[in-house]
């Protein structure tokens, strides 16, 4: 397997890496966030606030090219998004 990932043209190689480590980077910020609102006293409602300081931000931001704002604000939201499934499953028994 890996003699015929050594002759891919980088491009694909790098597509086909970038297709497997964006999920998994996405999966882990997800795990820290929701440990984050389940260990701290506020249950993550700084943490909320700060994100959403950030989008607004990065929303004014004009040097950003429109595919570079449309990544950024989806890896955003769906933190935000994370953070208030967390608050609202969250039980006594989980903080």
């Amino acid at each position: 397997m890996l003699d015929l990932v050594l002759f891919w043209p980088r491009r694909r190689l790098l597509a086909l890496l970038l297709r497997r480590w964006l999920p998994a980077q996405n999966m882990m910020l997800q795990m820290l966030l929701g440990q984050s609102v389940l260990t701290t006293p506020d249950g993550g409602a700084e943490l909320r606030f700060s994100i959403e300081a950030g989008l607004k931000a990065i929303k004014g931001n004009p040097n950003m090219t429109d595919r570079e704002l449309f990544g950024c604000v989806k890896t955003i939201e769906d933190a935000i998004d994370t953070i208030d499934q967390v608050q609202a499953n969250a039980t006594p028994q989980t903080r």
